[in-house]
């Protein structure tokens, strides 16, 4: 018995669609294996209880299917139901492809029920079918549910479909760890809910309901003037449920939120007797660890928690807003989550999918996966720091050959990129060049394929090439040259009356990101690091780039490292003092963007990894 991609009997595909497909198997006692696939999301059910659930994050051309072994599978016949959601419409965490779902189930090694041509499958009739309300355009699609019938629409055979054999996730499913404590607050119209803290999972809701109503659940991370932000320009943070008069019981984990707070809109008050998230996350579990220092403790755990919740089916640069995985933000997550947790499976995971976003033109994608693309050169770069530093903590070298013409083909196209001056120039569109939320680093994303192009060329972009190249040089035993691009940076970039050097050549603005990153390529005079502190007209190092700062003035360690401490207490102790949960995008908090910054951000995670190799963190025995 041999699983088929299959999907509805029906000529019409829509996106934002969902539906149901069910079959029955026997079990012998034995322990049950489960795989699934969709184009995607997906929840399976095996008699009514959650069994494995995912947002299938692939590619039409890289196929992947989540798998568990279930132990307490009762004897003889038992139901399995997959719900699927088909997107259809590229996003920032989906790449768009044909609908098809794809299951086997296993009793011990005999496969006893896989998809077919007579699956039965349905519609999903009680969510409201091509609604197309986006959340935000990188997360895609929010929901409507209607509980207000039972579905009764008619199975019918399925449809083989044309895709990919899938192979293995090379990682484990997420795990639900129950229902989140959760206070209510009656607000006359609405509820209020208070999950007291950053929390990320799956909408759970229990409840009395006087009549059939729509009920509007919006959701945030903090309150602007007592309530919940839902409109932020183009973003719209609400699903909506219509229930039935009675009672409502209702869970079904495919749209995965994060947030603090939920409001709960309706005509007549309902009786609550739970309204919030069930818990999820990848199971990985934490090194605790001990600190001297009681605001260095709280840092750590902050920090580590932030991480966690930035964890799922990839890492996520933020789980409120995005759910996206990007380069930049995964090599930080990574670095601290070695450090944190141990373990580098998940990171190899990671490391393999981005794997699968090279572009024709020879550099990486902004998202894995991603159909919406906007390409940062920059990030490309970071992906070969991550390789190395993976394979520095795992000491798996097999991944360098896993990996290695994707390597080698970003690092010609950047060699082919270097001009007569000896710099790489910044990209034309649709390329982004962004390096980081500051002045003169953002690249203006407005202004790509809008302005017309200038060719300049950039510090950070160079210093960083030079210095990645010279990791992976060491990592990989090749013999990449550097030296031209480095005798360009200091010939066209630096200024002798400041000893420090610029950000582009064309610009007048100075930079500790650039800085920091030319001092670690192995330029500039002893006293740059003075500067890098000092020099207070440098445009100042956001949180995802600390990392570089610290490490530029680690390398002279005797001398900075109570700086790098105390800097970590100032900038990570006033979001404490704030009520944060977890570490922000930017030290402006929602504040940024226009309101729509985050407030659990992986690329913040970063004293995780700063206290432990400066050495004020100790195992607990």
């Amino acid at each position: 018995m041999k699983p088929n991609w299959i999907w509805l009997s029906t000529d019409t595909v829509e996106p934002d669609s969902y539906a149901g497909f069910k079959t029955s198997f026997v079990s012998s006692g034995e322990p049950v294996t489960l795989r699934v696939a969709v184009d995607g999301i997906y929840a399976a059910f095996i008699n009514g209880r959650v069994v494995l659930f995912s947002q299938c994050a692939d590619y039409p051309h890289y196929k992947l299917y989540d798998e568990i072994t279930l132990t307490d599978i009762q004897k003889g016949e038992n139901e399995l139901y997959i719900i699927a959601w088909h997107s259809g419409v590229n996003s920032q965490i989906y790449a768009k492809d044909t609908p098809g779902v794809w299951f086997e189930v296993l009793d011990g090694d005999i496969t006893v029920a896989a998809s077919g041509a007579d699956t039965p499958s349905r519609l999903e009739t009680n969510y409201k079918q091509n609604y197309c309300k986006t959340i935000t355009h990188q997360l895609g699609f929010s929901y409507y549910y209607d509980n207000s019938f039972d579905n009764t629409a008619p199975y019918l055979p399925s449809t083989v479909t044309e895709k990919l054999t899938p192979v293995k996730r090379p990682q484990k499913p997420l795990f639900l760890d129950g229902r989140i404590p959760a206070t209510y607050t009656d607000k006359g119209n609405h509820i209020l809910v208070d999950l007291g803290k950053e929390v990320a999972g799956y909408l759970d809701l229990e409840f009395e309901s006087p009549i059939e109503q729509e009920l509007l659940i919006t959701y945030g991370e903090h309150l602007e003037t007592g309530k919940v932000s839902r409109i932020i320009d183009a973003r719209d943070f609400s699903v909506e449920f219509k229930a039935r008069n009675g009672k409502n019981k209702w869970f079904i984990p495919l749209r995965r939120l994060a947030c603090r707070y939920l409001e709960v809109y309706f005509k007549e008050p309902i009786a609550v007797e739970y309204i919030g998230l069930q818990h999820v996350y990848y199971p990985v579990t934490a090194v605790e660890k001990e600190l001297p220092d009681p605001l260095l403790q709280k840092i750590y755990d902050v920090s580590v928690r932030t991480l966690r919740l930035c964890m799922h089916e990839h890492y996520e640069d933020c789980p409120w807003r995005e759910q996206a995985l990007y380069a930049l933000d995964s090599r930080n997550q990574m670095l601290f989550g070695y450090h944190a947790f141990g373990e580098t499976e998940y990171p190899r995971s990671n490391l393999l999918l981005i794997n699968q976003g090279l572009r024709p033109d020879g550099l990486l994608a902004i998202c894995f996966p991603a159909g919406s693309d906007v390409p940062i050169p920059f990030f490309s770069l970071a992906y070969i720091l991550e390789i190395c530093e993976y394979v520095k903590y795992s000491g798996d070298r097999e991944l360098l050959r896993e990996t290695e013409k994707t390597v080698k083909t970003i690092i010609a196209t950047f060699e082919s990129k270097i001009a007569g001056n000896g710099l790489i120039p910044e990209f034309p569109a649709p390329f982004w060049n962004f390096y980081e939320w500051s002045e003169g680093n953002d690249g203006n994303l407005s202004g790509v394929g809008k302005v017309e192009y200038v060719e300049d060329y950039h510090l950070i972009l160079n210093a960083f090439y030079v210095y990645v190249l010279n990791i992976y040089n060491k990592t990989a035993s090749t013999s990449y040259n550097t030296e031209r691009v480095k005798q360009a940076i200091h010939r066209e970039l630096y200024s002798e009356e400041r000893g420090e050097y610029r950000i582009s050549v064309k610009g007048t603005l100075y930079g500790q990101l650039g800085n920091s990153l030319a001092v670690l390529a192995g330029l500039g005079t002893p006293d740059l690091l003075e500067k890098l502190v000092n020099d207070k007209t440098l445009t100042p190092a956001t949180l995802s780039m600390k990392p570089f700062f610290y490490d530029a003035l680690l390398t002279n360690r005797e001398k900075y490292e109570s700086y790098v401490i105390d800097d970590i207490k100032n900038v990570y102790g006033k979001m404490l003092d704030y009520g944060a949960t977890s570490f922000w995008e930017t030290e402006l908090g929602w504040r940024d963007f226009y309101f729509a910054g985050s407030l659990c951000h992986g690329w913040s995670a970063a004293p995780v990894y700063y206290l432990d190799i400066l050495g004020y963190t100790k195992q607990k025995q």
